[in-house]
This record gives C-alpha cells, sequence and structure tokens, in this order.
C-alpha cells in the first residue's frame, strides 16, 4: 500500500517537535515562543488527535516563507496593509 500522505503533509509533529525540525534539521532561526504566538494569532491551525495538538512541516515552511517582509511585532493584517 502507498502512503496516503507526503512526509510534509503528516500532522504528526507537537509544537515543540515541529520547532526544533524548523531550528536543526532546516537551520531557520525559529524559537518555540514565536510558534506559540503564531498559533495563539491562529497563523498555525493544529489537528487535534486524543485530545492532542499536532502540525505538518509543511504548515512549518509555509509559515516561515510568510514571514518575510514582515517587521518586528508586526500582525499578519499590518503586513498585508503595508504592502498596500
Amino acid at each position: 500500500m502507498t502512503d496516503v500522505l507526503d512526509e510534509l503533509d503528516r500532522p504528526n509533529l507537537t509544537l515543540r517537535e515541529l520547532q526544533e525540525w524548523l531550528y536543526y534539521d532546516n537551520e531557520l532561526p525559529v524559537t518555540l515562543r514565536q510558534l506559540v504566538r503564531a498559533v495563539e494569532r491562529d497563523e498555525l491551525e493544529p489537528s487535534k488527535f486524543s485530545n492532542r495538538n499536532y502540525y505538518t512541516r509543511r504548515q512549518g515552511l509555509e509559515w516561515v516563507a510568510a514571514q518575510r517582509g514582515k517587521k518586528r511585532g508586526q500582525t499578519k493584517s499590518a503586513a498585508a496593509k503595508a504592502e498596500e
């Protein structure tokens, strides 16, 4: 049987595991605090299984890409207004 989900799309990482994957495996300067705040701002949406939140690698990479062009402390909506 072939894999239904690509490795990037499997929701099998906790927030800490996602941060470690981005930081150590991809050499991206992402902190756990940044990811926690992204979840609070609904920039990262978890998949819930067994009362726990899980994230995909693709979500992490897309979130990192969305940070391009933002200034420190700038929210998603403020960044969109700055582009207009």
